[in-house]
């Protein structure tokens, strides 16, 4: 499919590629679709382009490229709740933020 973004222009997404959150991210519960975007040479960030609002996109990271021993004890819970009970299943990432 394709979908039209702010940031991205016309960009083609598979739908296998879709990530889903059903309950959105915090602050952020009506947003509960995501592709991941690269855009050329950006190291370890990429980008989250919503698939609910066209204007919305976070610059995320996978904490393990940058924090080698990065520990998700105490999250089995919300683990759970997104369905992701096996290891192979997951993928994880962190919203950056430049202050």
């Amino acid at each position: 499919m394709k979908i039209q973004t702010k940031r991205f222009g016309v960009i083609r997404v598979d739908a296998e590629s879709v990530i889903e959150l059903p309950n959105g991210l915090i602050g952020f519960p009506s947003l509960t679709r995501f592709v991941q975007v690269e855009q050329g040479q950006t190291g370890v960030f990429r980008w989250w382009q919503s698939l609910d609002a066209a204007e919305t996109a976070f610059v995320v990271v996978d904490p393990l490229q940058v924090v080698p021993d990065y520990d998700l004890t105490g999250v089995e819970s919300e683990l759970a709740d997104l369905g992701l009970v096996s290891p192979a299943s997951r993928r994880v990432a962190v919203l950056a933020t430049i202050p």
